[in-house]
């Protein structure tokens, strides 16, 4: 279920499977969580804020505990991470909490 913010825009959930051809074209910014860490739906709120400011940027999120294998093949450590991708290639990655503020930081270095 994703988490709606404004009437604009939101995060997509996505799994495993839909992360390649998703991300295949164009700028995307995929947030790895959990179900139950308490910083990620923190940092899925700041995600969807940057997303009122890019709205050619799409925004996912991945369960981290349902994707393993995703997960393993990025290296991903610790949740919430932040994967940026630009026509296929991860450009960018990043662990932890990230105001808004500095989302939009990132994104505008890519754009």
């Amino acid at each position: 279920m994703s988490l709606k913010l404004g009437a604009t825009k939101y995060m997509i959930p996505i799994n495993e499977n839909a992360f390649e051809p998703e991300t295949s074209v164009g700028i995307s910014i995929t947030q790895f969580s959990t179900q139950y860490c308490g910083t990620c739906r923190l940092q899925e709120r700041e995600l969807i804020k940057s997303s009122q400011s890019f709205p050619n940027i799409k925004f996912f999120k991945i369960d981290a505990e349902e994707c393993k294998h995703l997960t393993n093949d990025l290296n991903i450590k610790s949740v919430p991470t932040l994967i940026l991708v630009k026509d296929g290639k991860v450009i960018d990655k990043h662990n932890d909490f990230h105001k808004s503020e500095d989302i939009n930081k990132l994104l505008q270095n890519i754009v």
